[in-house]
């Protein structure tokens, strides 16, 4: 089965995933969709980016728990709890 866009279209979602406006594959389809008018399921979607070798870029999830501060001193030399014993 052919592709619903053009290579140049193509390019023009890779261009557009970089900017990382899109995050989920519904989003790149409501954007191809408003942008050029082609209706794509979600698993057609993921084999026509898997095609074109475009991968979605997601951040990492953070934990609800994460302690910014801890992290920092860690980053700078070690755990505070080592820095503050004897």
């Amino acid at each position: 089965m052919g592709s619903k866009l053009a290579p140049e279209q193509w390019e023009a979602v890779r261009a557009h995933l970089i900017t990382g406006n899109c995050r989920t594959a519904l989003q790149v389809a409501i954007w191809i969709r408003k942008t050029f008018g082609a209706d794509y399921k979600r698993q057609s979607l993921y084999e026509a980016l898997q095609r074109h070798r475009i991968r979605l870029k997601v951040p990492r999830p953070r934990s609800d728990k994460a302690n910014p501060a801890l992290q920092d001193a860690w980053k700078k030399g070690g755990s505070p709890t080592k820095l503050n014993k004897p």
